[in-house]
Formats: C-alpha cells, structure tokens, sequence
C-alpha cells in the first residue's frame, strides 16, 4: 500500500518550516535593530554610503548655482532610488521636492551639534566653554589661516534617523549647504534621506550577501539532512515490501542489514519472522501431506468395502449405504484437495515457466470441469507461466464458480494483456462475497458460510489451492466484487 504521504517529504516539509522560521525570526530581528538606529548591524555598511552620497552632494553644491539644485537633488534620487530634501537648518527649504517636514523631523534638524543629545550614532554635545571674568561666555580664538578661521566639518557629525508617524524613514546629515560672503561661517544644512522602509531598500541594506548566505545555510541544511532521511526512508520502504512479501506467503524476503540502529533490529525481527513463519508453513502443509497419504489407504479401503457391501446387501439397506458411500467420497475429495494444497508449494517448483497460450490452457479447464464458459480470449495471447499450475488455477477457480454461480449467469473467463501484463480475468454473475470477508478469501479452510455441509459448498481449499498455482506461475491473484452482482478473480501473469 502506497503511503498518501511519504515521510521523506514530512520530514523535508518540517526542516523546511524550520527554516521558514528561523528566516521569520531574523527579519522580525532585523526590523527591531533597524527601528533603533543607523548602529543596527544590518546599516554598519549603509552609514559608509550615507556619507559617500552626502559628500558627493556637498562637493557638488560649490559648484552649483541655488536654481540648479533642485535638479541635481532628483539627479541622485533617481540614482539610488531615495527622496532627497535640502534645508537650511535655520531657514527654508534648500533644494528638493517641497515637503513639509514632520514635527520630530524638524525638531532634530533645528537641534544643532552641539545643542543637545541626537538620535541614533550622535555623541552627546559637548560641555559650553567657561564664561569670562565678567560673565561673557569666552569665545574661541580663530586660528590664523589663509584669511578664514578653520571651522569643523559639518560632514564629520555622525548622521540622524528620525522615524516620522508616517512611518517614514529620515536620515539627515549634517553638510555645509554654501556661505554669504568670503569671511562668514558656512551655513549649515541638512540633507535628509527619505525611504519607506530599510530593510526593503537597497540604499541601506544589501541583501545579496545575506541571500547567498541563506542559499548557503538551505544547501548545507540540505545535504546534512537529505542523505539521512533518504537512508531512513529506503530502510523503511524496504520493510513495507519485505512485510507485503510475507502477507503474500513469500517468506523469502530480503530486508536490508546494513544498519547498526533501531531500524536495522526492526530489519532483524522481520527476517527472524519470515523465517519462523516458513518454518510453521512449511511444516503444517508437511503435516496434511502426511495425514491425507495416510488417510488415502483407508479410505480406498472403505470405498471397496462398500462396493462389495452394495451388491450384497439387501434393498431395504441400499439407502444408507448411498449416504455412507457419499460421505466416503467426501472424505476422499477432502484428502485428495489436502494433498494438493500441501503439494502445491514444491510439486511445481520444478516446473519450467514458459510462454503458454492462455485460451488453450482455459479451454482445458473448462473441459476438464465440465463447465460451460466463455472463453473470450484472443488466441494469439501468450504468458509467462507453468503450464500445469495453470492449468489447475483456472480448473479451481471455474469449478468454485460454477457451484456457487452457476444458475446465476455466464462464467466468462477473459484475459487481455497491459503495462507489461496478463490480466486472465474468470468472473460470474452470482451473489459474489461480502466485503468483509474478502481479505480472507484465500485462506486455506475460510468458508463464507460457517456451516461446513455439502450443501453450503465444499473444503474451503479451491481458491487457496488457486493462489498457491498462481504464485507458482510467478504470478499473484486478486479478486473483487462486480456492480451489479457477480464476482471477478484476476491472475496476474507476466509478458513473455
């Protein structure tokens, strides 16, 4: 019986999940560390881009006049598939799209270097310089230089995420957006980096390499888990046939022993049992061999006896004598079918198998016993079979169908050949069996009836007989009920 679902793919369906899982669990942990900062391992790369972008754009803005930077802005968006927005930290919009800032967004861009603690990778801002002697803050002296003092690199201030209620992303970073004149201070701008979500843009995460680390890791899941399941299930598939072997009478099954674990004890018990079973076969058929030899002489005896005691006997007692010849003859049909049945496992053992043409050998049978059939089978249709055992098959089976329904309709014997087979099909139109009793149709002694007389039938031994013949062909045999009435028996041979 074929499995509706094997174990491999169980078993290959659970690692699945697992992995499914474990990738679940990663992106829900890769969402958290992203929701908290551009100190997320998943962005360790994306801060090195951040300022890569934010310098070539403040390289770019020397050279390019107040009118123009709108579209270089939507020259870089489009590059690397961002919203870019310039502002004047302490004016208005510098450069982009217009966009009114969020709250928390405007909050963090007016709140300066050095005004405050900032969000993400920022350092607290530093301490104010002491006041003077009257109370002034003191101020820094300029460094001389070529004209200018020298001033901090805006750009040298680690970038800002500010999540907006919209649950956009804003990364801004600190960059000098131009100066007034040739002495004044740069003026200082923020360059805000506006996505949807990290995790799904390329700008910020790069997922080729966890991609290919997570092909790597199914792979090596894979081939770590494959081979031992397929072990596993080529153990057990195995055992399924050795088992069905067994259930068919073929007690010469071959069960794999290569195994050290619990699979190759299982393996073990099975073949101590096939063995055991044989053993208990063999011996019981040795048994009613024996019994119906012994039983042959005496009964022949009595068959005399009576013979004599019919020509001597009185008229008044020739009845009983009929019953008590009847009931010998009974006796001698039963031990002659036991001698077949126990014969019927070696005495075709010898026998050649060959290509036999199926009509002639189901014409014998229904000649042999006296059985009007149909035989509808193309006489060029040959099997692989021993000619004698099959030719006891079909009689045992013609001969099963006629007493039980032969008043009922045509016993038609069929056979027709597919998928490297030959179907001979010997069906009838009787009552057929119940259902329950099916799986036991074949079991030496079953009767349908459980009264055992010879008006309910004869010794239950005809349809094992007939599976012991099929089998002895090479063969197997199966039967089953016809719709609407009736019941078919297929033997199963193979194609020469």
């Amino acid at each position: 019986m074929k499995p509706r679902f094997p174990l491999l793919a169980k078993i290959l369906l659970l690692v699945l999940g697992n992995l499914v899982l474990l990738a679940g669990m990663l992106a829900l942990f890769a969402g958290l560390r992203a929701q908290q900062g551009l100190d997320s391992f998943l962005l360790g790369t994306a801060r090195e881009r951040i300022r890569a972008l934010a310098s070539s754009i403040a390289l770019e803005l020397d050279g390019t006049d107040e009118d123009a930077r709108d579209a270089m802005l939507a020259r870089y968006a489009a590059a690397y598939k961002v919203d870019l927005y310039l502002f004047d930290n302490d004016g208005p919009q510098a450069a982009g799209p217009k966009v009114n800032l969020p709250a928390e967004v405007h909050e963090h861009m007016t709140r300066g270097p050095g005004d405050g603690p900032r969000l993400g990778s920022e350092e607290p801002a530093p301490p104010p310089p002491p006041p003077t002697s009257d109370g002034e803050p003191r101020k820094k002296k300029a460094k001389k230089g070529k004209g200018k003092g020298k001033q901090p690199d805006p750009l040298s201030v680690p970038p800002f995420l500010v999540v907006a209620e919209d649950g956009r992303y804003w990364v801004g970073v600190r960059l000098p957006i131009g100066v007034k004149d040739r002495d004044s201070l740069p003026v200082r701008g923020t360059l805000f980096i506006v996505t949807g979500s990290f995790l799904t843009n390329p700008f910020y995460v790069n997922w080729p390499p966890f991609l290919a680390v997570s092909g790597v890791a199914i792979l090596v899941t894979l081939l770590f888990w494959v081979p031992m399941v397929r072990g596993l299930t080529h153990s057990i598939a195995g055992m399924m046939r050795a088992t069905a072997g067994i259930a068919r009478g073929d007690f010469g099954v071959a069960v794999d022993a290569g195994r050290s674990d619990e699979l190759g004890s299982l393996g073990a018990s099975i073949r101590e049992m096939a063995a055991q079973l044989e053993d208990h076969m063999h011996g019981q058929k040795r048994f009613l061999r024996d019994a119906a030899h012994e039983l042959r002489s005496p009964i022949a005896r009595m068959q005399v006896a009576l013979g004599i005691l019919e020509r001597e006997a009185p008229a008044e007692m020739q009845t009983r004598l009929n019953d008590l010849k009847e009931e010998v003859d009974a006796m001698s049909e039963l031990t002659r079918q036991l001698l077949t049945y126990a014969r019927s496992d070696h005495g075709h053992e010898k026998e050649e198998r060959r290509a036999v043409a199926v009509r002639e050998i189901a014409e014998r049978a229904a000649r042999k016993e006296g059985v009007e059939a149909e035989i509808q089978v193309d006489p060029g249709l040959r099997a692989i079979a021993a000619p004698d055992a099959l030719f006891r098959c079909l009689s045992n089976l013609l001969r099963n169908s006629q007493r039980y329904a032969g008043g009922a309709g045509p016993i038609v014997v069929s056979a027709q050949a597919r998928d490297g087979e030959v179907d001979v099909v010997v069906s009838d139109a009787g009552p057929g069996i119940p259902e329950s009793a099916m799986s036991r149709l074949f079991t030496p002694f079953f009767r349908v009836q459980d009264a055992r007389d010879r008006q309910s039938g004869g010794t239950g031994l005809g349809m094992s007989i007939a599976k012991a013949c099929a089998e002895a062909c090479g063969g197997s045999i199966e039967c089953a009920n016809r719709k609407p009435k009736g019941l078919a028996v297929t033997v199963r041979l193979r194609v020469p």
